[in-house]
């Protein structure tokens, strides 16, 4: 193929992906049933039970069997399909500026036709919202879970068990400056009662650290309770990691283009502009902490790691390997960054230590959806005794002594240069969200940047299996209720295709990885 033609192939695959996340938008809020008539008649009304689907859309009252599940992973695997002949065209093609134009142009398209979309089963954002509300109206969003409103409303006075939910709500004895707050908070409620009722995970505080935090302020205070705006905000950071990879690449020499990995990510696509999942903070802050430390801008790329860290905590796995390129020097910028932002939130409201990370304890404690390693590891060590599988915890902590030895492996590796501390900081964060109990497919999404410079096959096919998870949320289908050998048969179709070609990357060594890697 001529280097001419590729920019007008790589402009017509984005054309083509604009029409099919146009679509997406267009099924997330629901199509017009004179629409869903006239498709079901074009394919012979053989799907219309499927096709009438569509005109429900992905509203949060819409029960999730009658959502449009099924023609939304379609969808997403022509889009999936298209991004993987456009990484093949990139990766014969030489430094192109025509074809880095337009996927960088396209990528910003796909994003803002997105904007308007319904998330795809997912409600994380109310959270964001009701903190960012919190915020703006000086209530400390570690304070109080927005079920303490509940308990202060209704006078309990002891636990109360939420039935809906499956969860206990510990019964808490507030002062005379707990029930002023609370009744602001219920004003607050009172006003968007839609926002607060669909809360997740409702019985605790908030997890999100404050970066995240002030993002969310900041966006209620511009933008009020509108959902749209914050992920507006959130695309910005979005294509902010688009440009520091651009960079990042250029810095290694590296075709500049081959940020469309990442750049037209179907993925990426679904939990950032659809889903509005806030990562694009903790991305942006840890690709700058990347650029910064290959610029030998030690301090800068402690101070930036911490702010990825406070935006979300995934980003500290990559301290340690921090450190052995700088040494000890910087690291108190690290630290420093991380007391400042958090001590603030220590002394708003009275608020204690343990109320800050209550949430993060809970999350630790109790949370499990979507593993892959650490199902494996929790129906093994059932299998040698189930007393030891009462609770999460003991196969947790085997989970976190696993991360802990690969990371000392990591740490203890020959340095050969740049690159090889690049590809290591992939290898962290890769195996934290391999090994994680929480498998949620966004978790993944941190990994995709690193798949500009290391373009591993497994990933690229993980990134697009993982969409299989919703399926989770339509009982309809069989598959959902399947088990092997104890495990979700979804989880087997969804990771054992990418274990399967990992460990043939790692034996073979082939030569895309051998070109990026070295």
């Amino acid at each position: 193929m001529s280097q001419t033609s590729r920019p007008k192939i790589i402009v017509v695959l984005g054309i083509m992906l604009t029409l099919i996340w146009s679509a997406v938008t267009a099924i997330s809020r629901g199509l017009p049933r004179l629409w869903c008539q006239l498709i079901d008649m074009a394919t012979g009304e053989r799907f219309t039970e499927t096709v009438f689907k569509m005109a429900n859309g992905f509203y949060y009252p819409v029960e999730n069997n009658e959502m449009p599940t099924v023609i939304f992973l379609w969808l997403f695997g022509f889009a999936f399909a298209l991004y993987a002949v456009g990484i093949r065209l990139i990766e014969k093609s030489k430094n192109d500026t025509k074809s880095l134009t337009a996927i960088v142009a396209f990528a910003v398209v796909f994003r803002l036709i997105l904007l308007p979309s319904e998330p795809v089963h997912e409600n994380d954002f109310y959270r964001y919202l009701w903190d960012g509300k919190s915020i703006k109206h000086g209530i400390n969003p570690f304070k109080y879970a927005p079920a303490d409103l509940y308990m202060y409303q209704y006078g309990y006075t002891e636990d109360y068990y939420d039935a809906v939910n499956r969860v206990r709500i510990t019964y808490r004895d507030f002062n005379t400056s707990d029930r002023a707050r609370l009744e602001l908070l219920t004003d607050l409620r009172d006003e968007h009662l839609t926002l607060y009722e669909r809360i997740g995970h409702w019985q605790v505080p908030t997890i999100y650290p404050p970066v995240a935090q002030a993002v969310f302020w900041l966006s209620s205070v511009t933008g009020g309770d509108s959902f749209r705006w914050m992920k507006f905000i959130f695309m910005w950071f979005d294509v902010g990691v688009i440009l520091l990879l651009i960079a990042l690449l250029k810095n290694f020499r590296r075709n500049p283009a081959m940020v469309i990995i990442y750049a037209w990510s179907p993925l990426v696509m679904k939990e950032f502009p659809n889903s509005g999942h806030y990562d694009p903070i903790p991305v942006f802050f840890t690709m700058l902490s990347l650029v910064l430390l290959f610029q030998k801008r030690w301090v800068g790329a402690h101070i930036t790691l911490g702010l990825a860290t406070l935006s979300k905590f995934f980003s500290g796995v990559l301290l340690p390997l921090f450190i052995r390129m700088t040494r000890w020097r910087p690291v108190p910028a690290f630290v420093a960054t991380c007391l400042l932002l958090y001590v603030p939130f220590l002394f708003w409201n009275d608020t204690t230590l343990q109320e800050i990370f209550q949430g993060l304890n809970t999350y630790n404690e109790e949370w499990a959806y979507n593993a892959s390693i650490f199902a494996v590891i929790y129906r093994v060590m059932e299998w040698i005794n189930a007393d030891w599988t009462q609770t999460l915890i003991p196969a947790k902590m085997v989970a976190a002594g696993l991360l802990g030895l690969f990371m000392i492996y990591l740490m203890l590796l020959k340095d050969r240069g740049e690159t090889d501390l690049l590809h290591r900081c992939f290898l962290a964060l890769s195996a934290l969200f391999i090994i994680n109990p929480v498998g949620d497919p966004w978790y993944f999404c941190w990994c995709i940047p690193f798949l500009c410079f290391f373009p591993y096959r497994s990933w690229l096919l993980l990134s697009g299996t993982l969409i299989l998870s919703y399926l989770n949320f339509q009982s309809i289908h069989p598959i959902v209720d399947m088990e092997t050998l104890k495990i979700p048969t979804l989880s087997w179709i969804i990771y054992l295709p990418f274990f399967v070609l990992l460990a043939l990357e790692t034996l073979l060594r082939p030569k895309y990885l051998t070109r990026s890697d070295e």
